[in-house]
């Protein structure tokens, strides 16, 4: 039997194998500590094998000179990436000083080097320079091993002593830095840190074997030891966590979501919903397995246009009570920044926030006491109305009252006593009012009222009307009964408006000081007699 031929064909199987895998660990994304080296590591040996299974093949010399080279652009730095992830494990630093990478990767670094400076020629040749890690090379043959299989083994230089005894100080400090982090690593963890102590101990043994001969071996096994020494690096470090633990985190992530979620493909149609999704959607859209996005436009018109636009847009719930609004985000899928390959849907639920920016606008707008308008809010409707009043010539009038002696209100019953008698007053004013009265709390115990279309005449009617309405209530609180009056100050346009709002204003406020002036829980109204 050909044991090249099998050799070789384990080699090649094995090296696509590595290949595949550091293609596979430097695609992923996940912050795993250690996962770059290891990577590294499976690409070198997949060079490694590939390298020295064209050398077992060949049968030129010069060929397997070559082929020795490309081996040795992986053989040097095992022991070197090997020292780095334990070291990286043990001290939990993802990346080292330039000066740490210098002095591990300097002899390897000089080793692969001089294994280019030896000479391709089927007789050794060159000088000195040329053969610090080989002296000389001769052809052997092994008929055991194939028929008609031809070798070639190598005189060591001293440079190749000084790389085997250097990567035997290397796996023995990977030895020690997984020793010491057995000590504070617990159950899984710990086993698996153990069995990367004892392969480094292995790697320290193979490191030595080299050291008693002064020639390579006719038949090297070391390439199917470090690639076996790869895939237990990689199964026993990441494991768990890229193809057990990691997926299952994301599944759990996402199927325990509290928010619905979807996962479209990049036709738009729902490929996967998570359990939230599913209730949530069971009314507006009961069959939801492959459903196209464009079933969802009779609840969400605006659903379409943006997942392809990229966008997220707010939503609310059909037919909620109380109300219920979503921030439907999209998020597109890709890989390695191409084109998308699918989207997902988030729904998150912003009602609370709308809520609050309602309550925010209306105390913005409202007296947080009476539940009127304020005194800003009051302006700027009352300016809109007055430019409108001007436009359409039409009267307009000021009403402004004050609770008389409020104070002593205050004073005797408490101020939560007088908080309560401005409430329930804003609430019996505005039931005497028509809807197109602007009613707001001026400050304190003061009030306004804008009216527009409305002659002075018939503002000073509700005016008296108001303070009757006044003096004839009694307010309750806590079982105590409170009187109180208030004095009304009136003033507007005759015939059509001849000055600004802030003028009518004023002059209502003026007639409110003539009331109280002359005894208080009455009206006057600001022109030359009094109506």
């Amino acid at each position: 039997m050909r044991w090249d031929f099998l050799m070789t064909t384990a080699l090649f199987a094995m090296g696509a194998f590595l290949f595949t895998a550091a293609v596979f660990i430097f695609s992923r994304k996940e912050k795993i500590l250690g996962i770059r080296l290891v990577g590294a590591l499976a690409a070198m040996n997949a060079v490694f094998m590939f390298g020295y299974a064209g050398f077992l093949l060949s049968d030129n010399i010069i060929t397997k000179i070559w082929l020795n080279h490309v081996q040795y652009l992986a053989i040097p730095f095992f022991a070197a990436l090997w020292y780095l992830l334990s070291r990286q494990q043990k001290t939990g630093v993802h990346r080292f000083g330039w000066k740490a990478y210098i002095g591990i990767l300097a002899i390897p670094t000089l080793a692969m080097i001089a294994n280019f400076l030896y000479p391709a020629t089927e007789v050794s040749s060159g000088t000195w320079i040329n053969h610090l890690l080989f002296v000389s090379h001769e052809v052997a043959y092994d008929v055991d091993f194939g028929s008609g299989f031809v070798g070639l083994v190598f005189e060591k230089g001293v440079l190749y002593y000084a790389l085997m005894g250097f990567s035997s100080l290397l796996a023995g400090l990977s030895f020690i830095n997984y020793a010491l982090l057995s000590k504070k690593s617990e159950g899984m963890g710990r086993k698996r840190v153990v069995i990367l102590a004892g392969a480094s101990v292995v790697a320290f043994l193979a490191s030595l074997i080299p050291l008693f001969s002064p020639w390579t071996a006719l038949i090297d096994g070391m390439p199917l030891f470090t690639g076996l020494f790869s895939f237990l690096t990689f199964l026993l470090l990441f494991k768990y966590e890229l193809f057990e633990l990691i997926p299952q985190a994301y599944r759990m992530i996402f199927y325990e979501n509290n928010s619905p979620l979807l996962i479209l493909d990049r036709t738009y149609k729902v490929i996967s919903v998570n359990r939230v999704a599913k209730e949530f959607f069971r009314d507006l859209h009961p069959d939801l397995d492959r459903a196209p996005l464009s079933s969802f436009q009779a609840f969400d018109p605006e659903m379409m246009e943006c997942v392809r636009e990229r966008k997220s847009h707010e939503w609310k719930f059909p037919n909620s009570s109380p109300e219920r609004h979503y921030l439907v985000k999209v998020m597109e899928i890709a890989k390695n920044g191409g084109k998308a390959t699918g989207y997902t849907l988030y729904y998150e639920d912003i009602t609370a926030h709308k809520n609050q920016l309602k309550r925010m606008e209306y105390f913005a707008l409202y007296d947080d006491l009476t539940r009127i308008r304020n005194r800003r809010y009051f302006f700027q409707l009352a300016v809109e109305a007055f430019d409108k009043a001007i436009e359409k010539r039409e009267k307009v009038a000021v009403i402004m009252f004050d609770l008389d002696d409020f104070k002593e209100v205050n004073d005797i019953y408490g101020h939560q006593a007088g908080d309560s008698v401005l409430h329930d007053l804003a609430a019996l004013i505005s039931q005497e009012l028509g809807t197109d009265d602007l009613f707001a709390r001026y400050g304190g115990e003061e009030f306004i009222i804008f009216q527009k279309n409305t002659s002075i005449e018939d503002s000073a009617k509700l005016a008296r009307r108001l303070c009757a309405v006044l003096n004839g209530h009694v307010f309750a609180y806590e079982k105590r009964m409170i009187k109180t009056t208030a004095s009304f100050g009136v003033s507007g346009s005759k015939k059509q408006i001849d000055r600004s709002l802030d003028n009518y204003i004023k002059q209502a406020d003026d007639a409110l000081y003539q009331a109280k002036t002359q005894g208080k829980n009455q009206v006057f109204v600001h022109s030359e007699t009094n109506l």
